[in-house]
């Protein structure tokens, strides 16, 4: 997988450490590649099309604005408009709102590969005791106990569709109904169906 450091960075070719500078271009393997970007300490220079999998799709709540910054880059890619849904084997479930980075998009469904679902987090510092009104941190402290906990941006969720991850999105969706706040209703639908989640740097959501 070809990709660009962003910082210099020390690589081991055929057992011997070679020193690569910041804006190097290179060929690594995928793994390795995936970690790099995901940390921020390289960017993909390859499309997305060349690297999302198959069956793999954006569900989102503005198809003007998705289209307008997916298609110049990846005219396959399949969109679709809110009402949340799970269409193919790997959503992005993406509010426009958050800016998306070309190069996240693929590191996240191949993320899926291994997880039900991959989330940025909200904050470091913002925690769940927080955020909403009383009466949604007392609904929520009942289903997850103690609210010094971190919360998840919900505005960008890779998901793989499964029994799981189906009904973490319809309890969350129930949850949501109303003014309900919807990081808060989507920890309590965690902690509910309890799906095997990575939580992703907050930088994936541009926080």
């Amino acid at each position: 997988m070809w990709i660009e450091l962003r910082f210099a960075k020390y690589i081991d070719r055929n057992g011997k450490l070679h020193k690569y500078p910041a804006g190097e271009r290179i060929n690594v393997g995928g793994m390795d590649a995936m970690r790099w970007i995901a940390d921020g300490e390289a960017i993909s220079i390859d499309s997305v099309t060349g690297q999302m999998p198959g069956d793999s799709g954006f569900c989102v709540n503005d198809l003007k604005t998705a289209r307008e910054r997916i298609h110049p880059v990846d005219l396959k890619a399949e969109i679709i408009l809110w009402p949340i849904k799970l269409e193919w084997s790997k959503t992005l479930i993406w509010d426009v709102a958050v800016p998306l980075r070309g190069d996240l998009v693929p590191v996240g469904f191949n993320l899926l590969a291994k997880w039900q679902v991959c989330v940025p987090l909200w904050s470091y510092t913002e925690l769940a005791c927080h955020i909403g009104t009383e009466y949604e941190r007392e609904k929520t402290k009942e289903v997850v106990r103690d609210l010094r906990v971190p919360v998840y941006d919900t505005r960008m969720i890779f998901v793989r569709r499964c029994a799981d991850t189906r009904a973490l999105i319809d309890d969350w969706l129930k949850e949501c109904d109303g003014n309900a706040d919807k990081k808060l209703a989507f920890m309590r639908s965690v902690y509910r169906t309890k799906p095997v989640l990575c939580a992703l740097p907050a930088a994936w959501s541009g926080r």
